[in-house]
């Protein structure tokens, strides 16, 4: 991920959350505070359990004291959000809401004596002064418990930036992101079960439909979606700017409430004069403050095109070739591939259902709308015929447990069909690399085109088989959903966890470097010169060269002690990160795993992985150990 990815993330997720106040406002005042964070925050875990389990061993104490740490201040944040949010209109709950850079400058000054630079302050007075117009300059609003209750929610949310800001430059994103949300889970749970038993009540489930709307929405957009991909770009932005980023949201709650107050049926909201120039100013204020994001827009526009072509051999294909194999060891392979390829798809299925069922069950949506709309083109792009087949094994498990018609099912499955299998092909058929990642305006434009085009002819489809009406749905579904939500997934994928993509027959991925290790000092030592050419070409920092020098020697070394005649062959790719996969023959053996009486020196390379390092999974299949590293 870079900056511009970074900036392109957060503002879509302060897009998310400027929608979620209208569906907190579904939470009737009967249902708990508690009972509403407990599911979210359980079923936001379980999403997030089902793309990164294979992450768990590098689960450690400290990471488990920093989770706590988020999630106490998140339970904070939201229950006293719910508190204030049900007698406060959206617009001015965003206005309030979007004030916490002025407490992470106190608090930043407090913890790290850190004083905002000019651009900054001249942004946070723009921001400012667009927030006190957004309340139509009236002092009165303010003075009311609701408002002080969403003060309190605000300085919680503006430690939890900055504690955040500190523990994901040094720990595991995924880890961090998943524990907030398990804990937040336990500490919920604990605190409903004891407000129930004070209050002689029963810890039961409520049975508002709207209610559990309510709930899927902020499960997966909010506690989902957004809690991951914060982690994750907080990386690159500083918890002032991502603050001020924040603000935007009432911008868009603002631009949104006419369209949302009528859509769910509540009492629409005035747009004066004031609050349309305090929207300029915010967001006049948030590019004054990030000018180096002006300035990537300009640089992927092709102003400075040539900052975007990277030196070296544009094939990538240097370093040792890896030996050829068997017959016997082919055939073995391609059984390997097809088994993991199913296991990919049954995967693929499990997080259709999971994300498709619950809203299904509601009965708020036609069965073929809903939050699984954007998962048609993610899993095509990176999957292709294997995603195309998860989803539609998913939709047809949800269309029989919901009770979906039968014709319902088979067109949902051939939309699927045409969003995966065409984004897939016309992905590909302009790569050159043929790797999915969103770092170039031509590459955002190639994804939007075919989002856009391939939902029209779903709507097309939809158009014949039922009629206009129905067809609009459709397209709006898979064409919005598709670009707000399937951004910033992709560029999860894509741009940090480097996810192995399926490519169509013929077409190869390009390695910066391939070669194998064997047990034999030479050989090492021909690996290593092999990265330090290879890192020369495209520009990698020396730091980063010794970091996946000292982990691979460390890594080999492990496994060499276990298999001794093992031939561990390994393919790097060089962008904003190194993506490392690394594979060998044999019994089953994780060298990730660090024993509590290992010595700190032998494994100081494995440390950086554990802690630093944006995926480190671990997989055996076939007789295959599998390891992924992304540093």
């Amino acid at each position: 991920m870079n900056k511009l990815e970074a900036n392109i993330s957060l503002l879509i997720i302060t897009f998310f959350a400027s929608v979620q106040y209208v569906f907190l406002i579904w939470v009737p005042d009967s249902v708990p505070h508690f009972a509403f964070l407990c599911i979210t925050n359980l079923i936001g875990f379980m999403m997030s359990l089902v793309f990164f389990f294979g992450e768990l061993f590098r689960l450690d104490l400290r990471q488990v004291k920093q989770s706590m740490i988020l999630s106490a201040e998140l339970v904070v944040f939201n229950v006293f959000l719910l508190l204030s949010v049900s007698e406060l209109g959206p617009t001015l709950t965003d206005a309030l809401l979007s004030m916490d850079f002025v407490f992470i400058s106190i608090i930043m000054f407090i913890l790290y004596r850190s004083i905002p630079g000019r651009e900054t302050i001249y942004g946070a007075v723009l921001v400012f002064s667009g927030l006190f117009l957004m309340t139509d300059a009236n002092y009165s609003e303010l003075l009311n418990w609701h408002v002080i209750y969403l003060l309190i929610s605000e300085i919680a949310f503006a430690s939890y930036i900055v504690t955040i800001g500190a523990f994901s430059a040094s720990s595991n994103p995924s880890i961090i992101a998943m524990g907030q949300m398990f804990f937040c889970f336990l500490f919920s749970l604990v605190l409903w079960v004891g407000g129930a038993f004070i209050d002689g009540k029963p810890v039961v489930l409520p049975q508002n439909v709207e209610f559990w709307g309510s709930v899927i929405y902020v499960s997966f957009f909010i506690r989902g979606l957004y809690g991951i991909i914060q982690v994750y770009a907080q990386r690159y932005i500083t918890p002032l700017n991502t603050s001020l980023i924040f603000s935007t949201e009432v911008v868009m709650t603002t631009a949104l409430s006419p369209l949302l107050t009528r859509l769910f049926g509540l009492e629409p909201e005035s747009i004066s004069l004031l609050r349309v120039i305090g929207c300029g100013l915010i967001v006049a204020g948030v590019l004054t403050s990030e000018p180096a994001f002006l300035e990537a827009l300009r640089e992927k526009a092709g102003n400075f095109r040539g900052r975007l072509k990277a030196p070296g051999n544009p094939e990538g294909n240097t370093g040792q070739r890896v030996p050829g194999l068997s017959f016997t060891e082919a055939v073995r392979n391609k059984a390997g591939i097809l088994g993991g390829r199913l296991r990919l798809s049954a995967l693929l299925a499990a997080a259709y259902i999971l994300i498709d069922l619950p809203v299904r069950m509601t009965g708020l949506l036609p069965p073929m709308l809903g939050l699984k709309n954007f998962l048609p083109a993610t899993f095509g792009l990176f999957f292709g015929p294997w995603g195309a087949l998860g989803g539609c094994t998913g939709s047809l498990v949800s269309s029989f447990i919901a009770g979906t018609r039968y014709s319902y099912a088979l067109t949902e499955c051939l939309h699927i069909i045409i969003m995966s299998i065409l984004t897939w092909l016309g992905w590909h058929m302009f790569s050159h690399t043929h790797r999915v990642r969103l770092k170039l305006t031509r590459q955002y434009l190639r994804y939007t085109f075919l989002v856009l085009v391939l939902s029209l002819f779903c709507g097309l489809t939809e158009y014949l088989l039922d009629g206009r009406v129905n067809a609009l749905k459709v397209f709006a579904a898979y064409s919005i959903l598709s670009l707000f939500v399937g951004i910033p997934v992709n560029i999860l994928f894509g741009s940090l966890l480097c996810v192995d993509t399926v490519l169509p027959f013929g077409r190869k991925l390009a390695d910066n470097a391939s070669f194998m290790i064997e047990n034999e000092p030479e050989s090492l030592d021909a690996a290593n010169e092999t990265i330090e050419e290879t890192a020369s070409e495209y520009g990698v920092k020396m730091k980063r060269v010794f970091e996946i020098q000292s982990c691979l020697e460390e890594l080999s070394i492990r496994i060499f002690s276990t298999i001794t005649r093992a031939k561990i062959y390994v393919r790097l790719r060089y962008d904003d990160v190194i993506s490392a996969n690394i594979s060998w023959h044999g019994m089953k053996y994780n060298p990730l795993y660090i024993g509590n009486d290992e010595d700190e020196i032998d494994v100081a390379g494995l440390k950086i992985l554990k802690h630093r390092a944006l995926r480190a999974s671990y997989s055996y299949m076939d007789k295959e150990n599998n390891i992924h590293i992304v540093l």
